[in-house]
Parts: structure tokens; sequence; C-alpha cells
């Protein structure tokens, strides 16, 4: 039968299916068969009247005639998920009333299919998933027996779970309400619970598993969902991260079980009412006796070869069998003997095997998902709780079996994309982790009697720092690479490294710098990253703080660990530090934008922490600020603006007279020469509104003798602006503006101004009932400026401004 021709149109169809009966079965089989078959392009464009098409051939299928039933809901599911056809409300309301009433009295055979459809509606569809809510996953709904863990039909239980992620995947928020979620939390639980161990092989039941993870990744995107028994649902988890990794067993026990406790007492009780723990007083060391249980992991020494995207050197045995490829020598000679198979049977069973290789990397990457979506919304002090489960807390020790952490699948699964994953729960883990990881203690011995939680804290960063920089060696995926050091960049904002030996911040960062002239231009700009993130921590040892400015960090790279501290930056060195150097060709330099920007960002935080030692790179932070406020990408004067910003404020907060004294000069040179610029075009530039608050901030910074060195024409013109600007229709530039003329009443050549005065006061009244809280707030502290302004004309007795301002 050819069904290519004639090539028929909707309207061809509708007026077809307008003149049959439900006893034309013939006729409405040959129509379903050539809408199947029909191209997509031709009905694209004709939403309404395929909806209606389908609601009329929907009336066509009679009750019992399930081979057409079959028919009609292969072809719901092609139009819908397979070409994204739109369907108008009506016809999905009609539709989705015939797809529940087939799945609820159609044969079984028929119902995989009317179950299918009946997703791709429910996808589709966001309106109407509250409205047969109780009807699918009510007490007596239609999905709710295909759902429990002992359905036998695992082709049906698996679109009944893909029916149910239609529901949860659903926009809009309203969906998602709390008996939705506890359902979705429950069924999906169990599932994972239950079927843990059952065979690996069975496509269907991964499957299964892939999309109760999924589902399960929409329910943890809500705070309100609580769960009874947390450890529970992280060992359930723990186990399907490593679920088909060769070498890797489940343990018996999934309930885990608190074993690091913040040290405050009241917050301490509020974790362990929330967690599941009995024992709450249960040691580490306790723990590891129970572990044993589990077989040694082996590596792999023979010659077998490696996986494709393998990332480590060490392969198991079991996956590099399972993965050998036609031309192995091994694989060869066991094809010779096995003389009764065919080359059609190795294919399938190769191809069998893929598959279940590539669900089974699916199955982790989504249990990943889930984790760290649960990492997203949890108490931090009840996830900090279970980190010795998915975190190395002890050396690796010859012949101590180890429980598999995060770092097993970011060195050894062979999957990409699933070590991606571990990286990036890694980092969600470690972010807002400070209030714990200050607790971290490293030098002083640990003792075999005990062991306090500062060691373990410190051991554990240890660990993570090892394990990361052996990921870093051996990765050559770019957007692993990035992920890697955005971990590092996470972690160092977060470890109070003074407290632990230099060596492990020296390691690091050695082996990061390398990255900085990498090809990629993300891998670079990640790299830049690290180095903000160092500069912005407050818990930086003396000597890597005289090394991130001295010239020789090639040297101490190369081995040699001593720092010359006559080398480091004084006012008498007038060789740039290896970090401005690096900033300075980034910046002035024929670089990528990103580049550019996240140099500028380093250079800020250098500017932050080291303002003190400027006097030897001073010149080069000038020409950089002047350069980025007259280039013409408005991002690159964003940035140079707030670097000036932090220029100014650093100046400001410089307590030492002397080194003010010495330092004034050159500020004063810069203000000069950034006010006589283009600096008044950006403050001006309607267009980028962010740059306008940053210059307004910019001037704030400025001193009373920088300003008055100004022309008068020059001082009126700044003025006037930031009073216009006061009156500004975004909040953020009001506010600045409105804090820059608050800072301008103190200064001594114009709080004698009473003109500018007035308009000041003008400004502030009316700013002070603005509907903005933050302008508000500016805008009252501005008028404690000028009521001070105000008072010190008052005590020299000068009437004429008075009399004005009444």
């Amino acid at each position: 039968m050819n069904l290519d021709t004639p090539k028929l149109t909707i309207k061809d169809f509708c007026a077809k299916v307008q003149t049959l009966k439900v006893t034309d079965v013939i006729e409405l089989n040959l129509v379903i068969d050539q809408l199947n078959a029909l191209n997509y392009l031709n009905f694209s464009g004709d939403c309404k009247e395929y909806g209606e098409l389908l609601c009329n051939l929907a009336n066509l299928v009679a009750p019992g005639n399930d081979h057409m039933l079959s028919k009609f809901c292969c072809l719901l599911y092609f139009s819908l998920h397979k070409q994204k056809v739109t369907l108008l409300k009506p016809s999905q309301e009609y539709l989705l009333n015939f797809t529940i009433s087939a799945v609820q009295s159609c044969a079984d055979w028929v119902c995989g299919d009317a179950l299918m459809a009946l997703s791709a509606l429910l996808e589709s569809n966001s309106d109407y998933s509250k409205k047969f809510k109780e009807i699918l996953i009510g007490e007596n709904g239609v999905l709710t027996k295909f759902l429990e863990t002992d359905y036998d039909d695992k082709n049906i239980q698996y679109n009944a779970f893909q029916c149910l992620y239609s529901l949860m995947k659903c926009p809009g928020e309203s969906s998602l309400d709390v008996d939705l979620l506890d359902f979705c939390f429950k069924n999906c639980f169990l599932i994972l619970k239950d079927q843990l161990r059952s065979n690996m092989g069975d496509i269907l039941v991964l499957k299964i598993f892939i999309t109760s993870l999924k589902c399960l990744q929409y329910v943890f995107t809500s705070k309100n969902m609580k769960v009874g028994n947390f450890g529970e649902l992280l060992g359930t988890l723990k186990n399907l991260l490593f679920y088909g990794l060769p070498g890797q067993t489940f343990t018996q026990d999934t309930n885990l079980y608190p074993t690091l406790r913040y040290p405050e007492t009241s917050q301490l009780q509020e974790s362990q009412s929330e967690s599941d723990s009995p024992y709450p007083k249960l040691r580490k060391q306790k723990k590891n006796k129970r572990r044993p249980k589990k077989t040694p992991q082996k590596k792999q020494t023979n010659d077998a070869p490696s996986m494709e995207e393998d990332g480590s050197s060490a392969v198991d045995a079991s996956e590099g069998i399972a993965n050998l490829s036609l031309s192995s020598s091994k694989f060869l000679s066991e094809t010779k003997v096995r003389s009764s198979s065919s080359d059609s049977e190795l294919s399938d069973a190769d191809n069998h095997s893929s598959k279940i290789k590539s669900l089974q990397a699916s199955l982790r990457q989504n249990a990943y998902f889930v984790l760290q979506n649960i990492v997203k919304v949890s108490d931090r002090k009840l996830i900090f709780s279970y980190w010795s489960y998915f975190l190395p807390e002890h050396p690796v020790i010859l012949g101590l079996v180890t429980s598999p952490n995060i770092f097993t699948t970011i060195l050894k699964d062979p999957a990409s994309q699933v070590r991606l994953g571990a990286l990036t729960l890694l980092a969600e883990m470690l972010r807002g982790s400070k209030q714990f990881l200050m607790h971290a203690d490293g030098r002083n011995a640990r003792h075999m009697s005990f062991t306090s939680l500062s060691s373990i804290l410190a051991t554990m960063i240890s660990e993570i720092h090892r394990y990361l920089l052996l990921t870093l060696l051996s990765e050559n995926s770019s957007l692993l690479l990035i992920q890697i050091l955005k971990c590092y960049a996470v972690l160092s904002e977060n470890v109070p490294y003074c407290k632990l030996n230099s060596d492990i911040l020296l390691k690091f960062l050695k082996h990061v710098k390398t990255y900085l002239n990498h090809k990629d231009i993300q891998v670079r700009v990640a790299c830049i990253a690290v180095f903000c993130s160092v500069l912005n921590s407050d818990q930086i040892p003396v000597d890597i703080d005289e090394l991130m400015l001295s010239s020789n960090f090639d040297n101490v790279a190369n081995g040699n660990n001593s720092i010359d501290h006559n080398s480091s930056p004084s006012c008498a060195v007038h060789q740039s530090p290896w970090i401005i150097q690096l900033c300075k060709n980034n910046i002035l330099n024929e670089e990528p934008l990103p580049i550019k920007i996240q140099s500028l960002q380093l250079l800020s935080s250098v500017i932050g922490k080291y303002f003190q030692k400027s006097f030897c790179f001073f010149e080069a932070i000038e020409n950089i600020i002047l350069f980025c406020l007259n280039n013409p990408d408005t991002s690159i004067q964003l940035h140079g603006a707030k670097l000036l910003d932090i220029f100014g404020r650093s100046i400001n907060i410089v307590t030492n007279a002397e080194m003010k004294k010495s330092l004034q000069p050159l500020v004063s040179a810069l203000w000069q020469s950034v006010l006589m610029g283009s600096f008044i075009k950006c403050l001006t530039n309607d267009d980028v509104k962010t740059l306008q608050s940053v210059c307004c901030d910019c001037l704030s910074t400025l001193s009373s003798n920088d300003f008055k060195t100004l022309q008068p024409k020059q001082q009126i013109m700044y003025i006037t602006v930031l009073l216009g600007l006061a009156s500004d229709s975004n909040p953020n530039v009001r506010g600045a503006a409105i804090r820059c003329l608050g800072l301008f009443c103190l200064f001594p050549s114009l709080n004698q101004d009473a003109t500018f005065l007035d308009d000041v006061s003008v400004i502030l009244i009316k700013s002070v009932e603005d509907p903005n809280v933050n302008v508000r707030f500016k805008a009252s502290w501005s008028l404690g400026n000028l009521s001070d302004a105000l008072f010190v004309n008052k005590c020299q007795n000068d009437a004429r401004i008075h009399q004005r301002l009444v």
C-alpha cells in the first residue's frame, strides 16, 4: 500500500473523516496509517484543524477495537511528542478524557500505547494537570496501580512513570502542590529502594529507574518537601551513584546515619530532630567498623583497553572486558574459539551491552542531579552531617577497604557526563561551607585514641585537594576542566588555609597557573576565577600572600619553595608582580572579552587586598583604568569603573598617615586624568543604568581636595549631572546619585554654596518618600549629612544660607 501518493492536506483528511462512520473500519485504518506516514511540514500551521481531526478520529474508534485504538494512540504520541504539534484547549481536554477512558478499559497489550499518548498529552498541557490529578493519582487513580512496586508488566509500569513525569514536568508551579509531591516521592522512592538489587541488565528496569529519578528532581525543587527518613533516601541515592560501575557493589544497609556534628549545641539539637539517627553521638571510627563487608575494588592491570571517555588511568577488569572492541586481539582470539556463534549474534550482544551501559550511565547521572537538588533545598547543617559518606575523610591506606565516594565517580566513571555531574555536586556541597570548614585545623598531630572534628575536617580538605589535583592532571575535556576549576574556586573561598599546611594551597596553585595559557577561552576564565577566589579569602597564609605579589612564582612552582622576601613588593621595587603583569597583558592586548572582564575582576581583588603595597604597580593600574573608561565596549567600561570604585574606597580606608600622604599625589593625578577624560560619557550613558550607578559610586570616593582642584566649569557639570540622576527612573541610579550628593554636602568648597544646598535639600526631601526602600535609606542618610553641613554653617554664623533654605 502506497501511503505517500496522492499527497493529501489536513483539509482533505478532515473532509474524508467527516464522511466516515464507526463501521467504516477499513477506511479509518487507512486514514490513520496515512496520517502516521504524513510529513509533519504539511500540517504544521493547521493546529485547530488538526486538533479537530484527532477528535473526530477518536469518536470513530469503536469501543473494544483495541487494534484501532493502538494505532490511534501511536498517532497521538507521534503528533504531540515527536512532531511537537500544539493543540488548542478544547481538543486537548477532549483527547485527555478519551485517553484516560482508554487506559481504564483497554486490553493489557494496548495499555502501554494508551499511556504513551496520555503522557504526551499531559506534557503539552500544564493547565489540566491539576484538574485531572485526582483521576490520575487519587486513591483509585488510573496510574496508581501501575506505579506499585509489585506490578508485573514493566513496559506498562515504565509508561505510567512517564505519565507521572509529565505531570511533574508541567510548567507552572501551581501544579506542584503538596499532594502531588508526596505521591511522586513515595512511589519513586519505593521503586528505587525495593528494586535496587534487580537485574541490572533489564533495559525496562533501568528506564523506570531513570524516569523515577527525573521525577525526584522536580520533587526536590520545592523547599516544602518533607522527608521522613532522610538517611535512607541518601543511602539509596548513594548506591545509585555507582549503579553499573565496575568493581562497585551495593551495601546491604542503605540507611545512613549522621556522623559529623556542627559544634553548636542549640543548632545541633535542631539538626538531630530533622535527621533519622537513633545514635546522636555516633562517631566515625565506630561506623568504619561496620563497613568492611564490601568487596575490595580491584584495578585493571592487564592489557585490556580502556574506555573511550575514561579520564582515569586505572580501569576495573570487569569494565575492561565488557568494553573490548572488535580490534582487540583478546576478543578476536575468543571469537575464533566460538565458531558456533554468528556475526549477527555477536552484533546484537554488543548493541545490547552498549545500550545497557548507556542507560546505566544515564541513571548515575540523574542520581547526581537529584542529590544536587537535595543539597540546594536542604539545611546546610543537615547535609554537613552526612559528608563522610560522600567525601573522603582519611588518606588512602594500602589494604584498607574504603567506601566509594564522589571521587570514585570523578576518577573512574567512563562516562564524562556522569563525572561532570559528580563535580557539580561537589561544588554545590562545598558552596557556603565556610561555617563548617572554619573549624578545620591541621597544625596539631592526629591522635589514634581520639580524632577531633578539626582533624577530620583538615584531613578531608587535604584529600579533596589531592583528588582534585589528580583529576585536573588526568582530564582532557575542556568542559570538565572548567568544572574542576570551579570546584577549586568554591573550595578556596571556604577553606581556612592559614590553619593548614601551606603546601596544600601552593601545590594546587602552581598546577592551576599552568592553565592560564590554555587553548580554551572558558578554561582560562575559570583559571583566573580561581585566583580571584584565593585573593578574596581572608584565610590565606602570609607566605602565600607574598607569593601572589612576587615576581618569582615560576621559580617556586619549579621546586624552589623558599620565598625571597627581598623581592616582595615595596616602594623601592619597580618590577610589577606576575599577577599584575598577567592582568595587564590580558586587558590591554587583543584578548577575548571574557578574558578581559575576568582579569579586571582579578585586578579588583588584588587592589582590594594589597592596596598598601601598590606603589610598584600604581602606574599599571592607572593605565588600565583609563584604557577601560575610554573603551567603546560598555562592559569593559563597567568593570573599569568598578575597579576605580574599589581603588577610591581603598585609599579612603588607609589609616597610616605617612602612607596616605605619599599616595595622595598619585591618587590626585589619577582622578584628574579620569575626570578630565571620558568619565563624564560613562556617567551620562542612559543606555546602561548599571554603569551610571557605578560611576556615581566612584564619585562618592572622591576627596574634597581632588574635587576642589577641578575647574569651576567641570565642578558645575558634575553637580548638574548628579542632580539630574537623583531623579532618574532607575532606583539604583537614584540611590547612588543621592548618596554621592550627600557626601558632596560635606565638602568645604560646597557646604557654603547656598544654591547647591538648596537644590540638594529639595531632592532629598522628595526622595525620603521614594517607593524604593534603598533610595529612602540613602536619602535619609544624606539628609543627616546635609544637617551636619547646616550645623557647621550655623556655627560659623552664616545666616544667609539659613535664610535661603527657609
